[in-house]
């Protein structure tokens, strides 16, 4: 199952010139920038609030036909189309207002909510058993994906910065960061190289400039330390690396819509078994199972 936008909003929450005069900002020349600022905010907060702020249009995909289809983007105001295929592979489309089906637009599907286990686990109940995710792994398939698509279709923004950072490195490390300039860059990593230096001028949205050189430093180690060995290219490979560089990691406590995102995220992607590096995203107990163990 996966979902995408296919009309994105005509506005947004707030005008800029309601944001400009949050930030006392009484010039234009970074109008384009506080914009952009906008619109990465409120798309943050839909996907950590599971909710939508302003009208938008999606599309879900589902590879089976369930009694019950939830939707995953909240709230609803209407559906557009039930687009499947019959027995005989023939694409039948029920619309909005047909009878064939019965909607139920204004409540949240009611789902248990999980828990954390150790820190380090993600506990959730289904209608056969119980799903146990490892945070780390999870993120990290997450992450993966999602820099891969973004990569793939050149659809990474990087944010300029108001005022370039410079970060000291040795000379050895300057050498790994010039051989995966070209890759950086497609993540939206705009830096000069210098001798023992680097000058960061723009990032991705998804990064904060506070923690540019825990990640530089944690990239550099992954490089030199933990390379994947099946990589099909180098942007699969820097995906890799940034995806765990960047990930959620075990022992961090998780609050409650932080679980949420790890289960609804992975169960969102392609792949959601193993993680980027083959090792398990999460596990199966069936209640029969579970009866076994008290026999």
């Amino acid at each position: 199952m996966n979902y995408q936008i296919t009309v994105e909003p005509a506005e947004e929450p707030i005008t800029l010139a309601e944001a400009k005069e949050h930030l006392r900002v009484d010039f234009s020349d970074e109008d384009d920038y506080i914009t952009a600022l906008i619109t990465t905010a409120r798309k943050y907060c839909e996907s950590y609030t599971n909710r939508v702020f302003i009208t938008q249009t999606w599309r879900q995909n589902i590879d089976y036909f369930p009694r019950v289809i939830q939707l995953k983007v909240n709230p609803i105001i209407s559906l557009t189309s039930l687009k499947y295929y019959d027995t005989a592979e023939n694409q039948q489309t029920i619309t909005d207002n047909s009878n064939n089906f019965q909607k139920d637009f204004n409540s949240d599907v009611a789902t248990s909510n999980p828990i954390q286990l150790n820190k380090k686990y993600i506990v959730s109940k289904t209608k056969s058993g119980l799903i146990i995710i490892n945070q780390e792994r999870a993120h990290q398939r997450i992450l993966y994906e999602e820099f891969l698509k973004s990569v793939t279709l050149n659809k990474v923004n990087p944010q300029k910065l108001l005022h370039p950072l410079e970060i000291d490195f040795s000379k050895a490390d300057i050498e790994i960061i010039k051989s995966n300039k070209n890759i950086l860059n497609q993540f939206g990593l705009d830096f000069d190289l210098k001798t023992e230096k680097i000058n960061i001028k723009a990032i991705p949205p998804f990064i904060n400039a506070e923690n540019l050189i825990e990640l530089f430093n944690n990239l550099l180690f992954n490089i030199q330390n933990e390379v994947p060995e099946n990589s099909f290219s180098e942007s699969d490979l820097i995906c890799k690396i940034m995806s765990k560089t960047m990930s959620i990691k075990n022992g961090n406590y998780l609050d409650l819509k932080e679980q949420q995102y790890i289960v609804n995220s992975l169960f969102a992607c392609k792949e959601t078994m193993i993680s980027p590096f083959n090792q398990k995203t999460y596990v199966k107990i069936n209640y029969s199972e579970i009866e076994n163990m008290f026999k």
